[in-house]
């Protein structure tokens, strides 16, 4: 037990395995140091825990010993990808910006792919948690430090491209060869091959930077910055409201897009279509079937657009691969029936 700046903290490092003789992964190891609050501010001790992590590379976590236990004996524990949907259904329409980026931060901890199995959907799902956490910095501009709010910003933004790689081969491999093996009359065993050893590797790359120092005492710093940010329900309504009305207009700014669009185009309307999706979504203010249909056409839209992306993606990634990786003449054919694919959507 110690006394810090007013607070009475207990500290207990754990060390050693929790282990199963249930499933077959039968134990994981265990190297924790678990802080308690006994008396005083919670902001303080999140402030030793920001403190502690400027010195050590340690990383925030929101699962218990007990869960890790639970989802090595039983597979209905078995920890899965947390997406914002399941977190926010009890969140009402007047939550303050404080509660919704505390959801979108649990939302992040829990997605953390060195914890759950399903690495690559774990990254996607700790992507889509930093855009939220990015499009509430954006819709509360007016009450946020500049510096504060664009330091956080960029460093997320970084975290959230790093990851991209990753998800972009994933895509390759799970979504745009199905697509273009129909189409082949030839045996793409080798094109299978490469495309495994690439998202492997970018896995790898995204498995590092998620357990980086530098993400780590991000993550930290973000926790005590949420924490001791002021509750303005009124401000942060008005905020929103403002911001909502701005993403309307832009969005209907491109109904002047030409039919025949280049990838840029539809590129930029993706990104118009996300920034209005979050909006809604964080404005969200009853169940109206209007709004809530709204909703559902922009998110539709979103996803038609991504398929268009994720094949302007494998296009990029396929256009890069050298000779030796995969034949010319089977490059040059697997990028005719994408850029097709593209030209269909």
């Amino acid at each position: 037990d110690i006394e810090w700046r007013g607070c009475r903290v207990s500290i207990a490092v754990d060390n050693g395995i929790i282990a199963s003789r249930r499933r077959k992964v039968k134990s994981r190891s265990l190297s924790e140091i678990e802080l308690e609050l006994i008396d005083g501010d919670v902001a303080r001790l999140l402030q030793f825990g920001f403190e502690l992590n400027e010195v050590l590379n340690l990383r925030l976590n929101n699962y218990s010993k007990a869960d890790f236990g639970y989802s090595l004996a039983v597979t209905r524990f078995a920890l899965r990808p947390v997406n914002w949907e399941d977190l926010s259904k009890d969140m009402g329409a007047e939550a303050s910006l404080r509660d919704l980026l505390s959801l979108a931060f649990v939302q992040l901890l829990k997605n953390n792919p060195e914890q759950i199995h399903n690495r690559l959907e774990s990254i996607h799902q700790t992507r889509v948690a930093i855009r939220r956490i990015r499009a509430l910095l954006r819709g509360h501009k007016g009450r946020l430090d500049f510096l504060e709010r664009k330091g956080i910003n960029a460093e997320l933004k970084w975290v959230q491209t790093k990851l991209g790689a990753a998800r972009d081969w994933q895509v390759l491999k799970h979504e745009a060869l199905p697509i273009i093996q129909p189409h082949l009359e030839i045996n793409i065993a080798k094109l299978e091959r490469y495309v495994d050893i690439q998202t492997r590797h970018h896995l790898k790359s995204a498995m590092l930077i998620n357990s980086s120092h530098r993400y780590n005492r991000l993550l930290s710093r973000l926790l005590v910055w949420i924490e001791n940010l002021e509750c303005d329900t009124t401000r942060d309504l008005k905020s929103r409201a403002k911001r909502l009305k701005t993403d309307l207009k832009n969005f209907q700014r491109l109904s002047r897009m030409p039919a025949r669009a280049f990838p840029k185009n539809i590129h930029d309307l993706r990104i118009r279509t996300k920034k209005l999706r979050y909006m809604l979504e964080i404005h969200h203010q009853s169940e109206s079937s209007t709004e809530v249909r709204l909703i559902k056409e922009v998110k539709s839209l979103q996803s038609l657009l991504g398929k268009f992306n994720d094949l302007s993606k494998s296009l990029e990634l396929l256009s890069a691969a050298t000779p030796a990786e995969i034949p010319a003449t089977m490059n040059t054919k697997l990028r005719k029936i994408i850029a097709d694919e593209m030209d269909r959507l």
